[in-house]
Parts: C-alpha cells; sequence; structure tokens
C-alpha cells in the first residue's frame, strides 16, 4: 500500500490530513485483503508493520478513530479490519495480550 496510499486511506475514513500524514510516517510494510462482507457490503482486513513502536501507536490511535474499524497493535504491527462484524472473526483481544500465529491467546508462560 506505501505511505502515500496509508495516508489518503486515513483521510478517506476521516482522520484529519495533518494526522494521517504523520500516523503514514514510518510505515515499513504491509499486506492487505478486500472481500464481500456480510449483506455484500465491502470488509477490509490490513496488516501493517511499522519503523517502530512509537509509529505503529500513532497509526494504531488514527486508525481508531475511524467508525467501524477494529485495530490490534503488538509492538510494531497493527492488524485492522473494517466492515466485518465484531464477532465474525472470533472474541476480541484483550489489551495487552500475546496472540500466537493463528490468532488465538498464546499460552501462559
Amino acid at each position: 500500500m506505501g505511505e502515500f496510499n496509508t495516508r489518503i486511506i486515513l483521510q478517506e475514513w476521516g482522520v484529519p490530513e495533518e494526522e494521517a500524514r504523520q500516523a503514514a510516517e514510518g510505515w515499513g510494510g504491509d499486506a492487505y485483503k478486500a472481500f464481500e462482507g456480510p449483506g455484500g457490503a465491502l470488509a477490509f482486513a490490513w496488516a501493517t508493520v511499522w519503523d517502530t513502536d512509537r509509529d505503529a501507536a500513532e497509526f494504531a490511535a488514527a486508525c481508531s478513530k475511524a467508525k467501524g474499524v477494529l485495530v490490534v497493535r503488538e509492538a510494531t504491527r497493527v492488524m485492522l479490519t473494517k466492515g466485518v462484524p465484531p464477532r465474525a472473526g472470533g472474541r476480541r483481544r484483550r489489551e495487552g495480550e500475546e496472540m500466537n500465529h493463528q490468532g488465538t491467546k498464546a499460552p501462559e508462560r
């Protein structure tokens, strides 16, 4: 997607221009998938990687202001969905709860 398109998407989601610009800085990479959600609506899943924890936190904070976006952040990685009902992908993660590669709660150490 890149830093430029990330900024544009944030603005489309209602994030003010300057905040979107700052939130898109530090972009390190991403992958996304658009698909048909419930009732034929567009649904979107987006996995991103950021240069620093601070960059990831700024991006996650900006995304969380957009209506209908579910954001999960772990260090420099931010995953979000838009247009997917909250229970469609399973339960919501608690803040600070580690996840394994399958998206389920990691065993206690």
